[in-house]
């Protein structure tokens, strides 16, 4: 396997960038958040002022001040086993997974967009994804659904050491030839993983109640028999 990378950075400066991160939504709710916005609201309005380019440039920006842990760009071979398992291809209301023994694939559907004119916050949409491993480890790309985490009040981060959650270990987005959109995310593994060590792969989606509260349901999308 050949691996390229560059901009290494620190726990401490990942965590520095965030807070950083926090502090713009908190400036940017401030400012252009009104009372008489739900939460459909406000998603629109970031949605169509380009709030998601705007946080990306900026995170770009606040990294490019940090000095990275390595200098330039790396590139390694690293000799790993033949793949034990077939890749299985798994199809969601929403999403395309491919599943190997290195990574989990999940597609972008470019053409669910949830901040349509008729945008309803009752409305599920897509929230993460979670390998429950058959060891009790569940490794997920999002983890504001378990509800067992615990949080660190001072930055709202979610504390994963010593409970069962691990982050997916690297991950990138990847986009067709000629395009600048991503059409999708490898999630990668720390090591090669047989399909038989997987208990289960569940998708989740959330919506909001009439009361404003963030609701979750899942969909398991892939079970050993």
């Amino acid at each position: 396997m050949h691996v390229d990378f560059a901009g290494v950075y620190t726990s401490a400066q990942e965590n520095a960038v965030f807070e950083k991160m926090i502090e713009l939504d908190d400036e940017l709710q401030k400012k252009y958040f009104t009372e008489d916005m739900d939460i459909g609201d406000w998603k629109k309005f970031q949605h169509e002022n380009g709030f998601d380019e705007l946080r990306s440039k900026t995170q770009r920006g606040y990294y490019a001040q940090e000095q990275s842990v390595l200098k330039g760009g790396w590139s390694a071979d690293i000799p790993i086993a033949e793949p034990q398992s077939e890749p299985l291809t798994i199809e969601t209301d929403h999403n395309v997974y491919i599943l190997d023994d290195l990574s989990l694939y999940r597609s972008m559907d470019n053409n669910y967009d949830p901040y349509n004119d008729e945008f309803d916050p009752s409305k599920e949409e897509f929230c993460g994804t979670a390998i429950f491993l058959n060891d009790g480890t569940v490794m997920a790309d999002e983890f504001r659904m378990f509800s067992d985490i615990p949080v660190d009040q001072s930055d709202s981060s979610y504390i994963l050491e010593g409970t069962r959650y691990k982050a997916f270990p690297y991950s990138y987005g990847t986009s067709s030839a000629g395009s600048a959109t991503c059409d999708g995310i490898v999630n990668c593994y720390s090591r090669p993983m047989r399909l038989s060590e997987i208990d289960k792969i569940v998708e989740y989606t959330h919506y909001w109640d009439e009361n404003g509260t963030e609701q979750f349901n899942e969909y398991v999308i892939f079970e050993t028999e």
